[in-house]
């Protein structure tokens, strides 16, 4: 599982441009999900959801600082009462002091130690390249080859990762089947490659392949963002080279998931063993001139879903309904034969992997996805999304793949407007949304001064013994 990986960058995505070898043959062994969304295109809610099977909006979740209730089952504790071990290795973004949550072992400890992240504080390992974090200005001025913390830490998570399996695959037999979560950090930003991968693309990205270029976002919400965080100012020189970095990023990343796979082979494992990639939301990367996560426009909220099994999964086949990373732990306990999760919203997509040209009638035919306040459904070539306050949005995909035409408010449209709008309602109730919102945004900073005050220890130690190696080479001249 990487971060902030959008899902139309890989070449088994047809990019024409990004070298992902290693996906692409994950692609080609199994099956591709091509309308995959994430539940909340924001790290932790998207992954507190992924971990439990339920609407951030149902378990509170709501931004990066909170955390989620220890009694809330996930699919670790489902898989681990029905016999497997559970194993997580890095990120997760987990907020609070437990960092398990269902699994028995984590053998390395996330990025930043995000148990007491709520206090606000900066990433150490990123000294001093912590301003250049999120999508502000100075992540455009700091961007480029380089070193960052980051690739140590994503470094870090493949050797401990490599080294269980090997160590797995030495074992007797009659251990426990596993689960285990390989957890990268890459390709979020700050957007600083290593210089070799830099060097594949310098030169190959122009001015043509900024989307949009020059495009002022029509929705209010869009707008707002772009100003506060001073997105019109870009120049096209960073652009270009934001957009060199994380195509390099995403290549360094592919080569850690080619490692993993290598290590699972030579282990004796891989015939045996489900392998899932996926991502917990995607990037803007300029679209609409907007920059990392936290909307609905495709860039954003669909995400990279790929499953291979040996002997289960037809290989090379690409399953073009939607479907939501909220149902992947469902969907794997039932393929598993495990124990369901209890109240979960989500459900299980198995019998689209295992009969891909049959109806699938218990699969719902569309996804939902969250944000503060705010919803979006997605119904075949239909993108709905609602907001409180706000002017809503309709999209059509098939005629209109970039999102630049909102139909919604046009009469041709107002019937199909209002039947979404009836499925994205069920169940969400806004007004508590931004009650739970307000009343945690009172409560936190006390919590954030008592971390500030009494610096409790992180519960995992962290993965590194000081600040790493950070720095950023700007790239030659060209002629």
């Amino acid at each position: 599982m990487s971060d902030q990986h959008t899902a139309s960058i890989m070449g088994c995505a047809s990019d024409p441009l990004v070298h992902t070898p290693h996906l692409d043959r994950l692609s080609d062994e199994g099956v591709r999900m091509d309308a995959a969304y994430c539940s909340f295109p924001l790290c932790c809610p998207s992954r507190m959801s992924f971990l439990t099977g339920r609407f951030a909006s149902e378990i509170d979740c709501f931004d990066n600082r909170v955390q989620l209730s220890s009694d809330i089952p996930t699919f670790a504790h489902a898989f681990c009462v029905s016999g497997y071990e559970t194993v997580l290795a890095g990120r997760m973004h987990i907020v609070g002091p437990d960092q398990w949550h269902g699994f028995e072992r984590r053998i390395l400890s996330d990025v930043t130690g995000t148990a007491y992240a709520n206090a606000g504080h900066a990433p150490g390992i990123l000294e001093p390249l912590a301003h250049a974090m999120g999508g502000s200005r100075a992540g455009f001025e700091h961007s480029g080859p380089g070193r960052s913390g980051l690739q140590a830490f994503d470094d870090r998570v493949s050797e401990v990762s490599v080294r269980w399996l090997r160590q797995r695959g030495q074992e007797a037999s009659g251990r426990r089947p596993f689960v285990m979560v390989v957890g990268y950090f890459l390709p979020h930003n700050p957007w600083i490659a290593p210089a070799e991968d830099f060097a594949r693309y310098d030169g190959k990205i122009t001015e043509r392949d900024l989307p949009h270029l020059g495009h002022e976002p029509p929705h209010p919400l869009h707008r707002g963002i772009r100003q506060r965080a001073g997105w019109n100012q870009i120049d096209i020189e960073s652009q270009i080279r934001v957009r060199t970095a994380y195509y390099a990023m995403c290549t360094t990343m592919d080569r850690h998931v080619g490692r993993v796979l290598e290590a699972l082979h030579d282990a004796g494992l891989a015939e045996d063993t489900l392998v899932v990639y996926t991502s917990d939301h995607g990037e803007a990367l300029g679209a609409h001139g907007l920059w990392g996560k936290s909307t609905f426009f495709e860039e954003s909220a669909r995400i990279p879903l790929i499953l291979r099994w040996p002997g289960r999964i037809a290989a090379g086949s690409t399953v073009a309904q939607p479907v939501s990373l909220m149902d992947l732990g469902p969907t794997l306990l039932d393929l598993a034969g495990a124990t369901p999760l209890p109240v979960a919203t989500a459900v299980s997509f198995a019998p689209l992997l295992l009969r891909p040209d049959a109806p699938h009638a218990a699969y719902p035919d569309a996804v939902i996805s969250e944000l503060e306040t705010g919803r979006m459904i997605r119904r075949g070539r239909w993108k709905y999304c609602h907001y409180v306050d706000m002017p809503d949005e309709l999209y059509d995909l098939e005629s209109d793949p970039q999102e630049m035409t909102n139909l919604a408010g046009t009469g041709d449209h107002a019937g199909q407007c209002r039947d979404l709008r009836t499925r994205l309602m069920a169940g969400w109730d806004p007004d508590r949304a931004r009650q739970t919102i307000a009343r945690r945004e009172k409560e936190l900073p006390l919590i954030a001064d008592w971390i500030r005050t009494a610096a409790p220890p992180e519960p995992i130690p962290m993965w590194h013994d000081g600040p790493q190696e950070n720095r950023v080479d700007r790239p030659p001249p060209r002629s």
